[in-house]
């Protein structure tokens, strides 16, 4: 039995952040090309307007979902031709160093105070100049309640934080893959409780098989289908398991799966970390995802 990680029993997959014009357009339609229902369309171009504007602070992007002068204001139209606006400007940051003025923010955007404008009677005085700069919540403050409320949702199996860093597609089973780190689900047997549970598994690829020599042993007559793969798991000396190997037929239909319920879903092997506010040190592995620093075994 290979090493174990616990696995959520569920949940639905996280909408991907969009990150060009043809990912908001693919997000608006069903596989088969047609549109989703407006509402739906509605409610992720808002949610991915709002979590920029709010979350990231870029304030100039705020608008009205609805206008009783204007009809066009709050319409798909209206709110995809913004998202796109703003997805171009977020791309244009990645250029520059994160947490300046000109690069992506690594720390969330305090909500400030905001009150109704009525008027100005005299010159404010310094009270008064204070409140308009008051937050809600300090950046400390909103940390802790952001990272309670994933913790929550991770332990309620909405959602997975390693799920969102792996990339869309399932890799070729080639050469390449040689050597990666992965996580294999697997269905382990609790003799404590005499229950079955889903377990994410680490280990390495040894080997992917070429269709013409690989076998499962030496013993073995069949050759392996090309894509096949020689999967070590990793010791488990809390657990007393040994290190093995195993030949695996790993499907690109379960790759990194919405719900941890199919054995032999598979994914990257990712370890992630809270980056330091304000001392982001990127390399060739790491890429700056949300505040974090997500680093690929390979």
């Amino acid at each position: 039995m290979p090493t174990r990680r616990s696995s959520s029993s569920g949940g639905r997959r996280s909408v991907p952040r969009p990150k060009s014009a043809a990912d908001i357009a693919a997000a608006l339609q069903h596989a088969d090309g047609k549109s989703k229902p407006e509402v739906q369309q509605l409610e992720y171009l808002r949610h991915q307007i709002e979590m920029r504007v709010l979350g990231c602070g870029w304030t100039e992007y705020q608008t009205r979902w609805s206008s009783s002068k204007d009809s066009r204001i709050g319409t798909v139209a209206h709110l995809h031709g913004l998202l796109e606006e703003i997805v171009t400007d977020e791309r244009s940051r990645q250029r520059f160093t994160p947490g300046t003025e000109k690069g992506l923010p690594i720390e969330p955007a305090p909500p400030h105070h905001q009150s109704a404008d009525l008027g100005q009677l005299g010159t404010p005085d310094a009270d008064a100049v204070e409140i308009t700069k008051r937050t809600i919540f300090s950046v400390e403050d909103l940390e802790a309640k952001a990272e309670a409320a994933i913790q929550r949702r991770q332990a309620a199996g909405v959602a997975d934080k390693v799920e969102r860093m792996q990339p869309k597609e399932a890799p070729a089973f080639d050469q390449a893959l040689v050597g990666k780190r992965l996580e294999v689900l697997w269905k382990y047997f609790d003799k404590d409780s005499n229950k079955t549970h889903m377990i994410w598994s680490t280990g390495t690829i040894k080997r992917v098989a070429d269709g013409l020599t690989d076998k499962r042993s030496s013993r073995a007559k069949k050759v392996l289908p090309a894509g096949a793969v020689l999967w070590a798991w990793d010791a488990d000396p809390d657990f007393d398991e040994q290190a093995g190997e195993q030949w695996l037929l790993l499907l690109p239909k379960k790759w990194n799966p919405p719900t941890h319920t199919q054995v032999y879903s598979w994914r990257f092997l990712i370890r992630v970390s809270l980056a330091p506010r304000m001392q982001v040190l990127q390399t060739p592995r790491a890429k700056m995802q949300g505040g974090c620093v997500m680093m690929v075994d390979a």
